[in-house]
């Protein structure tokens, strides 16, 4: 038998007990009431939960059926960088795609699209398309500042919004270049300059070329100029030859030296010939793979053991190749016009 305490009076007595032996107060009663009280807090506190949870899902639901609000590299408000302006028309399958995969992009830019169906549209698209060229008349097109993409691929879409977007955020631009990085705005505006026609050919611009960063002596057949190593007797001659089309380096440090590149055929050959207590002569041919971005080379040698050497002189060859591309590259020129 346990003791408790009566709830009305305080006094204690036996749990076994039916009413208080003190102050006579049933004690059942309140045991079954306390019990009711108890039970029914309970179902009020399940009601108000379940209420609760019934309401947060009520708004989740509400919240993904809201539509969604564009992201501000799609906007035209609230971003300072870039603008990519998309001239495009509603049957086009292309322009659906490029628009589409603007979205996906990461770079921050302003989107303006202009729809050719409309007539003062059109009408800048004209302006626009005869500024880059006159036959420049399709779309989707793309502009970004000075630069455009004309159709879609990804590739160039994305190449040419990182290039301008990094050229904005250049802390070489001042702040009136920034406010003025939008083209097609100076188109509209009619303060944008005709651009300079350059009616250099291929292989009068890299001519200059040469000339400008090279110091190299040109005639209308070759170009040719040297590297010197500062402090030692090495002294490097290279020439282009534009009839033969061939770019070659010749080295006389430590023998007779001679490497290749035929633009024209896109291979190369060097041949080494060093004279120690005998001459030892070594020739290596070398054809590139641009799909696997490597070459291969086959050498031969009236000496053997010379693997390390015929390695290296094929890797002068790619590095005349890749001297001679990247020049092309920056001339927007093909080795087959030079």
């Amino acid at each position: 038998m346990a003791l408790i305490k009566c709830s009305e009076c305080g006094k204690e007595i036996s749990d076994k007990a039916k009413k208080c032996i003190h102050c006579g107060c049933p004690l059942n009663e309140k045991k079954k009431e306390s019990k009711k009280n108890k039970n029914s807090k309970n179902l009020n506190k399940y009601i108000i939960i379940s209420v609760c949870a019934v309401l947060v899902i009520g708004l989740c639901a509400l919240l993904c059926f809201l539509p969604k609000k564009e992201s501000n590299k799609n906007s035209t408000e609230g971003i300072e960088g870039i603008t990519v302006h998309v001239f495009y028309n509603d049957d086009c399958s292309h322009c659906t795609e490029l628009l589409n995969y603007l979205g996906s992009l990461t770079t921050p830019f302003k989107l303006e699209k202009h729809n050719t169906s409309l007539e003062e549209e059109k009408a800048l698209f004209d302006k626009v398309s005869k500024y880059f060229d006159n036959d420049l008349n399709a779309v989707p097109l793309m502009v970004v500042n000075g630069s455009y993409v004309l159709g879609f691929v990804e590739d160039e879409v994305k190449q040419v919004i990182e290039k301008e977007y990094q050229a904005y955020s250049s802390n070489s631009l001042k702040e009136e270049e920034k406010a003025n990085f939008n083209l097609v705005a100076k188109i509209k505006n009619g303060n944008a300059k005709t651009p300079e026609v350059d009616n250099r050919t291929p292989k009068e611009k890299l001519i200059d070329y040469l000339k400008e960063h090279y110091d190299a002596t040109c005639t209308d057949k070759k170009c040719s100029y040297t590297f010197e190593v500062a402090g030692l007797d090495d002294t490097s001659y290279y020439e282009i030859n534009f009839d033969s089309k061939k770019y070659t380096l010749q080295n006389y440090s430590s023998g007779d030296s001679y490497t290749e590149y035929n633009y024209g055929k896109d291979k190369g050959y060097a041949k080494d010939v060093t004279t120690l207590a005998w001459t030892v002569t070594t020739e290596v041919n070398v054809t590139f793979d641009d799909d696997k971005g490597e070459y291969n080379y086959t050498f031969k040698s009236s000496m053997d053991g010379l693997d390390n050497v015929a390695k290296i002189m094929a890797g002068q060859v790619d590095s005349l190749r890749k001297d001679f591309k990247n020049w092309c590259n920056d001339l927007e020129i093909d080795p087959s016009d030079i």
